[in-house]
This record gives structure tokens, C-alpha cells and sequence, in this order.
């Protein structure tokens, strides 16, 4: 193999220089990474947050927190439960109120619907001889 030329040298660089990142994308990066005093921050927390899940002091909070949740939770299930079947009896009422006051309502409609197609019926046929007649 030979020596590189000075010409493969340049084409070299040129090369690499397409492949390189630009200034304004590292300057992307950077901006996206997290500094060294998040990165301490958050190293702080979790060292905070790891030795108060190994007390058992810490594990017994959460598991008040959890006790609470849970009762509270329960709680809002019963109010809920009351809260429909309240709402549900409601509707009964007002269904059979509703239909108390509809029911004799649609029998005189049935009623004066029955006597108007008996009027109809008797007045049909001298409705017919009169036409007969003329």
C-alpha cells in the first residue's frame, strides 16, 4: 500500500468535516443535557428519597398515606352508591307521577278519539244518500 497522497489527505478532512457535527447542533445537545447542578439536584433527591424508603419510619409514612388514600377512596364509593340509589328512587317517583297524571289523560284521549269515529261512522252514511239524492 502506498503512501496517502496529499490530495487523499483533504479528502480525508472533508470527509470527516461532513460527518462532524455542526456547532449549532452541539450547541442543541447541549442545551438539551442536564446541567451539573440538575444532575447534582437530582442525585440529592434520590440519596433523600432512598434513605426514606430504607427507615422504617419512611416506609410506615407511606403506608399511612396509602391507608388514608384507601379510606377515602372507600368513603367517595359510598357516597356514590347512596347518591345513585337516591337518584334512582327519584326517578321511580317522578315515573310513577308522571304516569299517574298520563294514564287517565290517554284514556279520555282514547275515549273522545273512540266517540269522534262513531259520529264519523254515523254521519258517513247519510253523508252518502244525500250525495245519492243530489
Amino acid at each position: 500500500m502506498s503512501e496517502p497522497t496529499i490530495q487523499d489527505v483533504v479528502e480525508l478532512i472533508q470527509q470527516l468535516r461532513t460527518e462532524m457535527a455542526t456547532k449549532g447542533e452541539l450547541q442543541a445537545l447541549r442545551s438539551e443535557m442536564a446541567t451539573k447542578g440538575e444532575l447534582s439536584a437530582l442525585r440529592s433527591e434520590m440519596a433523600t428519597l432512598r434513605s426514606e424508603m430504607a427507615t422504617k419510619d419512611g416506609l410506615r409514612a407511606v403506608e399511612v398515606k396509602v391507608d388514608t388514600l384507601d379510606t377515602k377512596v372507600t368513603t367517595l364509593a359510598a357516597k356514590l352508591d347512596a347518591h345513585r340509589a337516591e337518584t334512582a328512587k327519584g326517578f321511580a317517583e317522578l315515573d310513577r307521577e308522571l304516569a299517574g297524571h298520563a294514564d287517565p289523560i290517554h284514556r279520555r284521549i282514547e275515549e273522545e278519539i273512540a266517540s269522534i269515529k262513531k259520529q264519523l261512522a254515523a254521519t258517513r252514511p247519510a253523508a252518502r244518500r244525500a250525495q245519492r239524492r243530489a
